[in-house]
């Protein structure tokens, strides 16, 4: 699963947080693992909807290759469309994209960069433009 921001973690460190506590006031083994599924179910319910809702800008891709397979293609988009969308970003890296992201996108990505940061890569895109 990739953790795709800073506030992922947070929310991951928080929701540990708590499950820490629940388990210390468990006593028993069955106490315990009841929760520890529900802390799972938590994770799961967290990412799902950050899928949904998550910023481009947020995306934070596992290696450079992926990054730059990533950037390419996106190139290839705006070279034969003349123009690429964050939905289209969205969908190369398999998150569920909105409406509004398809009227969002570029119309010029030759000067993005591929930057590395803690959990991995992130691409250094210009400002979205409306897409009409």
């Amino acid at each position: 699963m990739r953790l795709s921001s800073v506030l992922n973690l947070v929310c991951v460190a928080i929701i540990a947080g708590q499950i820490g506590a629940r388990i210390q006031k468990k006593k028993d083994t069955h106490d315990i693992e009841e929760a520890l599924n529900e802390f799972a179910e938590t994770l799961k319910q967290e990412f799902s909807k950050k899928g949904t809702s998550k910023n481009w800008s947020d995306i934070i891709l596992e290696s450079r290759k992926d990054a730059e397979t990533v950037l390419e293609h996106l190139d290839s988009l705006v070279s034969d469309y003349g123009v690429v969308t964050v939905a289209d970003l969205k969908d190369m890296v398999g998150l569920t994209s909105t409406f509004k992201d398809n009227q969002l996108g570029w119309t010029n990505i030759r000067n993005s960069t591929i930057k590395r940061v803690r959990f991995g890569y992130v691409l250094d895109l210009p400002q979205t433009k409306p897409i009409g």
